[in-house]
């Protein structure tokens, strides 16, 4: 009994998006892994395919978000469902520099590149728009994943 009990809240706690990220994660390293190693000698494009899979997700996700929120006209008089559409927006902003950020590696790496500061120059805006969705998430009282 305590058993099916335990099992049940597990469930019930069970959390698919992260289930998703992380999974998305472990096959990037596992692959990366083995075409550093040379096990493998695919090209990076196939590499960064788990992580490019998770931005397939997140893309679903905000195509839907924001079909929802047009055709609700409700929920656009409510407040609570105004902030949520505005930190799904700021998500996709901070997903879509993480995106930007995996293609010029890959392009780079491809083509050879070696010009890093340009290819990273994505994630140097992560840190100037994400202390400021901290700072609204917590002027807001709602939890924020940066």
């Amino acid at each position: 009994l305590n058993r099916k009990m335990h099992l049940k809240d597990v469930i019930q706690r069970f959390n698919i998006s992260n289930f998703t990220v992380y999974t998305c994660l472990l096959g990037f390293s596992l692959l990366l892994s083995l075409r550093v190693d040379s096990i493998i000698k695919w090209n990076y494009g196939l590499i960064f395919l788990p992580l490019w899979i998770w931005n397939a997700f997140v893309l679903v996700g905000v195509i839907v978000g924001v079909i929802f929120w047009i055709k609700k006209k409700s929920l656009r008089q409510d407040e609570e469902h105004l902030y949520q559409f505005k930190a799904l927006i700021v998500t996709v902003v901070l997903q879509f520099l993480l995106f930007l950020t995996e293609v010029l590696i890959v392009v780079s790496i491809e083509a050879g590149w070696r010009h890093w500061r340009a290819i990273l120059s994505p994630l140097y805006l992560l840190p100037l728009l994400s202390l400021p969705t901290c700072i609204w998430s917590c002027w807001r009282k709602r939890s924020v994943e940066v």
